[in-house]
């Protein structure tokens, strides 16, 4: 019986350091891949931080530049490093900007300055007059106009130019 009892012993101790080693693997392979998620999330966290630092950086020169809503179309649509001049030439490809305008510009910047108003004086008119009123005169202006946006602020603010 002695016999039995010391080969059930170590069949036992076998078993036990068997189960023994299979969850020290499966510790090491827990580590391992917890490991490896905590580098997937530091790599998109920094992905994060610089999406944000680029919607910042955009969000102010946009602001300069007087068209503050744009910042989301203007960092998503331009490649590389966001500069005054990568904003200054992506606002002339699409009309907003006097061509070759540069910082402290004072044509560039007045022109700018001249759309802003326009807008501003257009809305303070729609808010106090009747609407059907502003919709015709300024459907009328679109539709007979033919030219660069520049050139559709001043018609727009020579067209209302009695609201003052």
């Amino acid at each position: 019986m002695s016999e039995t009892t010391e080969t059930t012993g170590t069949e036992e101790g076998t078993s036990d350091s068997a189960t023994l080693q299979a969850v020290r693997e499966s510790e090491k392979r827990a580590k391992a891949r917890t490991k490896e998620l905590e580098g997937q999330l530091a790599e998109q966290e920094e992905t994060i931080r610089a999406s944000v630092r680029r919607e910042s950086e955009a969000a102010s020169l946009m602001e300069k530049a007087g068209f503050a809503g744009l910042a989301d179309v203007f960092a998503a649509e331009v490649e590389g490093e966001l500069s005054e001049q990568a904003a200054i030439a992506w606002l002339t490809k699409r009309g907003l900007a006097a061509p070759n305008s540069k910082e402290g510009d004072a044509e560039g910047t007045a022109a700018l300055a001249d759309v802003a108003g326009t807008g501003s004086s257009v809305a303070a008119a729609a808010a106090g007059n009747d609407e059907t009123n502003f919709d015709k005169r300024l459907d009328k202006v679109e539709s007979e106009f033919k030219g660069s946006p520049m050139d559709l602020a001043d018609a727009i603010a020579a067209e209302f130019n009695d609201l003052g």
